[in-house]
């Protein structure tokens, strides 16, 4: 099963830098961005059910739409990035909270935690060999 990702980032930069992370890390997932709550939720039934969403939204915001509701009732796992969000992660184990500034291993971490499959083991790069021996 390809696992299906949604980022839910305002700003273009962070949104990269978490699709990298997926990318990297992750065998064959298919990732979609949006830019905003209401991006994501005119555009839920294009995404399909994500297997994870990654969310920088307030939780007054978030925690009580429609999108939220749609991905709960799937089984979405959810990467909450905004701190706010911090007493809903608390609730429920397909919750997980990353703060920002996050590095890709806070992220993997969180993936792990969820228990996302397929996550990449590459091996380390070669060492460096000396030309002279």
């Amino acid at each position: 099963m390809t696992p299906r990702f949604l980022i839910i980032e305002s700003d273009p930069i962070v949104s990269l830098d978490l699709v990298e992370i997926i990318k990297e890390n992750i065998i064959d997932p298919v990732v979609n961005v949006a830019q905003s709550l209401e991006d994501a939720a005119s555009h839920m039934d294009e995404y399909l059910s994500p297997t994870v969403a990654l969310i920088d939204a307030p939780a007054e915001r978030f925690e009580h739409s429609e999108l939220f509701r749609k991905m709960f009732s799937s089984g979405t796992k959810m990467i909450f990035l905004d701190m706010s969000l911090n007493e809903l992660a608390q609730t429920d184990r397909n919750f997980v909270l990353v703060a920002q500034p996050f590095s890709t291993t806070m992220i993997v971490h969180a993936l792990s935690a969820l228990g996302v499959p397929a996550l990449t083991t590459a091996p380390a790069p070669p060492e460096p060999t000396d030309p002279a021996s």
